[in-house]
């Protein structure tokens, strides 16, 4: 992001020791520790995890850090919307997964061997790639992820059998069935 580049400048040339006392560390070994995970995360990382180092909040140490550096509060604004607008979207995606049905009907399979195999049957889909995509481009990504574990497994699940359909699950409404045919 913009202001990581930045903070970075900001900081080249600058006694390390001397921000963090300006940010208010009585410790600076403590506030040097935040500093450098912060810098390693950049700003998108470090304000989507939990952190407390004893003295700031992620959003406060953020907000002091720019603060220091005399970086624009309009910035640090758009950033955060920003931020929020890249988890609000990742959440959507956060559990979205592609179900395989085989039409399974029980025999005599042990209910823990079932439970153990139970993740053959869906096909997790990493959310950074369905970010800020229309709907056309999630269809086209889900198909090719459809066809391509097909392609795979033969068109048969070890113990569940042959594959019948798919269908997607995410929070949103963006979800499809999709058929045998269809693949």
């Amino acid at each position: 992001m913009k202001i990581d580049k930045l903070i970075k400048e900001n900081l080249q040339g600058q006694d390390r020791i001397e921000i963090v006392k300006k940010m208010g560390y009585q410790s600076p070994k403590r506030g040097i520790e935040s500093l450098n995970y912060f810098l390693s995360k950049g700003s998108l990382d470090f304000l989507t995890q939990e952190m407390y180092d004893f003295k700031y909040t992620k959003d406060q140490f953020f907000e002091k850090l720019c603060e220091v550096l005399e970086i624009d509060k309009e910035l640090i604004e758009r950033t955060r919307q920003k931020i929020k607008e890249i988890t609000a979207e990742k959440r959507a995606y956060e559990y979205a997964y592609i179900y395989v049905n085989t039409n399974f009907i029980r025999t005599t399979e042990p209910i823990f061997v079932l439970a153990f195999m139970e993740s053959k049957r869906r096909i997790r889909l990493n959310a950074d790639d369905f970010l800020f995509k229309s709907d056309k481009e999630v269809l086209n990504k889900i198909s090719k992820i459809v066809k391509n574990h097909y392609r795979k497994t033969g068109g048969e699940l070890f113990m569940w059998g042959k594959i019948k359909n798919m269908s997607t699950a995410t929070k949103t409404e963006k979800a499809m069935y999709l058929t045998q045919t269809a693949i």
